[in-house]
């Protein structure tokens, strides 16, 4: 089960919004480091959509 999201309520909303719309939507969560955008859209779309963010720290694009 996830954690819940405290706060965010302007960011709840739009996510909300945009979840449910009649168009197709791409989102974009922009931030400083560690602010828990990845935190807020895991935790806020956990029962829509399969989310999984993967890399490698300081890899090149060739890696």
């Amino acid at each position: 089960m996830p954690d819940a999201i405290f706060g965010r309520e302007v960011e709840q909303k739009i996510l909300k919004e945009l979840l449910h719309s009649s168009e197709a939507e791409l989102i974009l969560i922009l931030g400083r480091q560690r602010v828990g955008k990845t935190f807020l859209a895991r935790n806020f779309f956990h029962k829509q959509l399969v989310f999984k963010c993967t890399g490698i720290h300081d890899a090149g694009l060739s890696k």
